[in-house]
């Protein structure tokens, strides 16, 4: 009888961590999670999802707006199509267009809605009571983000997402 030097299966202890390993490279690659990588680098995503050269237009205001747009809007908001929330792309010039009222532009109105969505609402702004119709559910309220910071969330979007508009 000949005996085969084989190599005995491995526990399942092991494959349980060589498949938790393989989900985090998984999740890395979709996600594109950077673990220590250069954090001011200001490079847009491969061509097709961003414009490649925003960035370099905006500089630390685009990666900002990136960052403020990822930890604030994208669970709600896609920024080319509807969702849970409308798509933003354009959103500021459409709020722009929508006019004054009361003394503020639609551009402060903007500021307001994202703030506390109830302002404009309550004081009648006609854009924003039929963006607040236009769900089922409400906008979340940011109250802690200044004018500028919601500047930089709609500079990311428009400079990076326009050339790509569906």
């Amino acid at each position: 009888m000949e005996t085969e030097n084989q190599t005995p299966p491995p526990s399942n202890a092991k494959m349980f961590g060589i498949i938790i390993i393989v989900l985090i490279v998984i999740l890395v690659i979709i996600f594109g999670v950077d673990f220590g990588g250069d954090s001011t680098n200001t490079k847009a995503p491969a061509a097709g999802t961003e414009q490649a050269d925003a960035p370099t237009v905006a500089g630390n205001k685009w990666k900002e707006g990136k960052d403020l747009f990822k930890s604030n809007c994208a669970a709600c908001h896609n920024p080319k199509a509807d969702g849970t929330g409308p798509a933003l792309l354009g959103a500021k010039a459409r709020w722009a267009a929508a006019g004054e009222h009361q003394g503020k532009t639609g551009e402060q109105w903007l500021h307001a809605w994202v703030k506390n969505y109830n302002e404009p609402v309550e004081a009648g702004y006609k854009y924003a009571i039929d963006m607040a119709n236009s769900r089922p559910s409400a906008m979340n309220s940011f109250p802690y983000l200044k004018d500028e910071e919601i500047d930089q969330i709609f500079t990311y979007i428009d400079s990076s997402f326009a050339a790509v508009k569906q």
